[in-house]
């Protein structure tokens, strides 16, 4: 069904919210009325008078749920603030119910969404959209001027009705319970000219957590002059699609002429390796390591389109991160659909 109307149109957030919240029918039928529909499916085959069974379970003692909600999607809790970092939230299928937190386990009110950069995995405008009647604020890296290879996130938020925080690297927003840093992020952007990236530093409750993303670990130095900043991590999640595709798989549009296999080989969207991942490890002394954002879950297939097999280098790379971390009394997990973590 195709439901020609505006993204920023008021009635866009009034379904979306029904999912949770319900609708009366009248409401229903008389939003669709005022405006055209295309397509085979009727309007009221989307809904039923049956609410959601799942539902947020809110922390209720005094420190800090991790949820893992999937790729490259984390969920910080405290008892006074939560926060989103590059949600990608999947519908739940009949085949995989139990594998996935979908919205309805999400909060009434989602206080920092934090997107780590512009890629269609981490600024997911398709969940995104959804979660706009209940996100307080985004929170994004700055923008390098707009240019076409690297759009500013944040002119399209606002564009989207969201209020927007946008910070540099090594700029910090103080929330409650603690603070949000943006660290700074290299590789991944085939060498391009992209400054719209951050790491993310969250502090809550005294319990340091840093979400590499896909980082790749390029220059050890620089992570050693961020550690004199902020300190060991209790938590360490780094993305290890170490492959990556060739840079012209997002950006080769924008080339003006081709570009030889050669050189877009040698310029990959990668993340680390083992040996870049847990020099990371040994620079922050992190307590636990998360290995995430590999497009593992097969409900995400239809955007990401990776298909490891058991000798996949990314696997083979994963699987020598864990037993690295092992050898030296380090928890390691790569993680695959959902987890839930208390500290």
């Amino acid at each position: 069904m195709q439901w020609m109307v505006d993204f920023c149109t008021p009635e866009v957030d009034l379904i979306i919210k029904s999912r949770t919240e319900g609708i009366v029918r009248e409401v229903a039928e008389a939003i669709f009325s005022r405006t055209e529909v295309r397509g085979g499916l009727h309007y009221n085959e989307l809904f039923t008078s049956q609410p959601p069974t799942r539902r947020h379970k809110p922390i209720s003692d005094g420190g800090v749920k991790l949820t893992f909600l999937g790729h490259a999607s984390f969920m910080l809790e405290t008892r006074s603030i939560n926060i989103l970092i590059d949600p990608v939230i999947p519908v739940r299928g009949e085949h995989y119910a139990d594998d996935v937190i979908s919205y309805s386990e999400l909060p009434e009110t989602i206080n920092y969404i934090c997107i780590t950069h512009n890629h269609h995995d981490h600024f997911n405008l398709e969940t995104l959209l959804q979660l706009r009647h209940k996100a307080d604020k985004l929170i994004l890296p700055v923008n390098n001027g707009g240019t076409i290879i690297d759009p500013s996130m944040k002119l399209i938020a606002q564009q989207l009705g969201f209020k927007v925080i946008e910070v540099g690297d090594i700029e910090e927003v103080e929330v409650s319970d603690g603070k949000i840093k943006a660290i700074p992020f290299l590789g991944e952007h085939g060498d391009l000219n992209i400054r719209s990236k951050t790491v993310w530093y969250i502090e809550l409750m005294g319990k340091k957590f840093l979400f590499g993303a896909d980082a790749n670990n390029s220059d050890p130095v620089m992570y050693r002059h961020v550690h004199k900043l902020v300190g060991d991590v209790d938590v360490l999640a780094i993305g290890m699609e170490c492959v990556g595709a060739p840079y012209t798989w997002i950006y080769g549009a924008l080339n003006t002429e081709p570009v030889s296999k050669d050189i877009s080989h040698s310029r990959r969207l990668n993340g680390s390796n083992a040996e870049q991942a847990y020099h990371m490890v040994e620079t922050f002394n992190a307590r636990q390591v998360f290995l995430y954002a590999m497009g593992l879950e097969p409900w995400y297939k239809y955007f990401m389109g990776l298909d490891y097999k058991d000798n996949s280098e990314q696997i083979i790379e994963s699987d020598k991160m864990i037993k690295l971390c092992s050898d030296k009394g380090v928890a390691c997990q790569r993680l695959v659909g959902k987890n839930v973590t208390f500290y």
